[in-house]
């Protein structure tokens, strides 16, 4: 029995960073891939993602990590 790929979702801690803003466009650029959940510390940062990966299946989440702005980013999703 294989895992059914299509509809994922995913959750990138640290997407403003080299490897989790490539990690956040890899997968908005994958089909399979239906929503990306971008979290990082700054949404300055991370706005070149909007322009880069494919809006409508990006959203972006501010959180540090303490634990309730982790709290807040569970809620959100």
């Amino acid at each position: 029995m294989g895992m059914n790929r299509s509809n994922r979702v995913a959750i990138v801690i640290g997407a403003s960073g080299g490897i989790g803003g490539g990690c956040v466009r890899q997968l908005c650029a994958d089909a399979d891939t239906q929503t990306v959940f971008a979290v990082s510390r700054s949404l300055e940062e991370a706005s070149p993602l909007n322009i880069a990966s494919g809006k409508s299946k990006l959203s972006l989440l501010r959180s540090d990590s303490s634990k309730a702005s982790m709290l807040r980013v569970v809620e959100h999703i």
